[in-house]
């Protein structure tokens, strides 16, 4: 299974830098292909599936797929229902309102305990009485 390091970070800021000296145009198209292409779909894929429950590739590809079905289908539904125009601004938007949204569902899901241990406010309680009734 591949996982990412430091060293593969590394060397794509590199090649990114070196296609920034040779043509700003390409990493505007790269850095924009990312954020429509793969950005939603991830943040929905940690959504559904959270974190380390499939693997990258299959991360990826439904990611991509996600992206692919849910941002045009959610600009459609703003143009037609609500009559905004369809721009670079809304388009920006759009994908940033989504991917805030599945990111807030995702930490909902694994930021909260799934259980919470009630020993430990029994015996903080129970100290602090202690505490109290001595003094």
């Amino acid at each position: 299974m591949f996982k990412p390091n430091r060293y593969h970070l590394g060397a794509l800021l590199v090649v990114l830098l070196v296609l920034w000296v040779i043509n700003g145009d390409i990493i505007k198209l790269f850095l924009g292909s990312v954020y429509v292409l793969f950005v939603p779909g991830f943040f929905i894929t940690l959504a559904i599936f959270g974190k380390n429950k499939i693997d990258y590739i299959e991360q990826f590809i439904l990611s991509i797929a996600f992206s692919i079905t849910v941002v045009p289908i959610t600009i459609l539904i703003l143009n037609i229902a609500f009559h905004m125009p369809i721009n670079a601004i809304i388009i920006i938007l759009t994908i940033a309102f989504i991917s805030a949204i599945a990111f807030v569902v995702y930490y909902k899901r694994e930021g909260m305990p799934k259980e919470i241990d009630k020993s430990k406010f029994i015996a903080r309680k129970h100290k602090s009485r202690k505490l109290y009734e001595k003094v």
